[in-house]
This record gives structure tokens, sequence and C-alpha cells, in this order.
């Protein structure tokens, strides 16, 4: 194995430029790997980081009639979370359209505003 090594090495120093693109391949292929466990992992596999993500409960009104109005008022969603007796905790989200900038170009995208109780425990 020792022969087989010192041979690959002596190829290498001769053809650097095979060696400089086999380097950056396992490069990108490492970088890629690792990208797309990162993802998974956070997606999929680690639980969600609330105390007992089984008891989540989402509430949605789609309104069809109104465009991009909140669906509960401040004033109904304040008193929705002093209710303790419905819920354990009561958090708001708000979407919205958007669009991300850099220097030469813009995106579009959506945002979604939340309350700060929206903060995991």
């Amino acid at each position: 194995m020792l022969r087989d090594l010192r041979f690959g090495i002596r190829i290498l120093r001769r053809h650097r430029s095979y060696a400089v693109a086999a380097v950056a391949v396992m490069a990108l292929g490492v970088g890629a790997t690792t990208a797309v466990f990162s993802v998974l992992r956070g997606v999929l596999i680690t639980p969600l980081p609330y105390r007992d993500p089984s008891r989540l409960v989402l509430f949605r009104a789609d309104l069809p009639s109104v465009a991009r109005q909140a669906a509960l008022t401040s004033i109904e969603f304040a008193a929705l979370r002093e209710r303790s007796d419905l819920f354990e905790d009561v958090a708001a989200a708000a979407e919205s359209d958007g669009s991300l900038t850099s220097p030469d170009d813009m995106a579009p995208m959506n945002a979604v505003a939340i309350s700060d109780s929206t903060i995991a425990v």
C-alpha cells in the first residue's frame, strides 16, 4: 500500500492540473454534502424547539374577500392571549410580500412578522 501511495504522489506531482482539479472536485463534493445534511438535519431530524410539539395548534383564517388584512385585530389577539384557560400561550404571525435586494439585483420574497411569544421554549 505504501508503494501505491508513493506512486500516486509521484503522478500528482507530474500532472499538477489534474491534482488541482481532483482537490477542487473533492472540496465541492464535501461542501455540497455538508450543506445538504445541514438543511435536512435542521428541517427533518431535529425536533421542534417546543416542550410538547404535538400540542401546537394553528388557527388560520383565509378571507378571500379581503386581501392582506389580519384575520384578528390586535384587541382580539390580546383578549385571546388573556384567556389562560384556553391555551398555555398564544402567538401571532402575519405574512406579507417583500423583496430581497442587493447592490446588483432584487428578488421577490415572502416575509413573516411574528410576535415575541413565538420564540422557542
